[in-house]
């Protein structure tokens, strides 16, 4: 029998830069894992720092068997909404 396949896509997400944030979604990854291949898609976004051109930049990691994709949109004015 074929798994499910589920691709969380989320702004909130613990990842190196932020630990601590959103812990909850994370639990809830790892609640389906029995269930389920999961892959996360984070949409990390840092609004207006020291650089003057908008960047965006990609990265992946694993945390307890989960592939977390990452793309980081640095320098992006407020009233931008992505």
């Amino acid at each position: 029998m074929n798994q499910l396949r589920i691709l969380h896509i989320t702004p909130w997400f613990p990842c190196k830069r932020t630990p601590n944030h959103a812990p909850f979604v994370l639990d809830h990854v790892k609640a389906l894992q029995p269930f389920s291949y999961n892959e996360i898609l984070h949409m990390d976004i840092d609004e207006m720092q020291n650089g003057i051109f908008p960047t965006v930049k990609y990265g992946e990691e694993n945390i307890d068997g989960l592939k977390i994709r990452t793309f980081r949109f640095v320098n992006f004015p407020k009233k931008w909404k992505i």
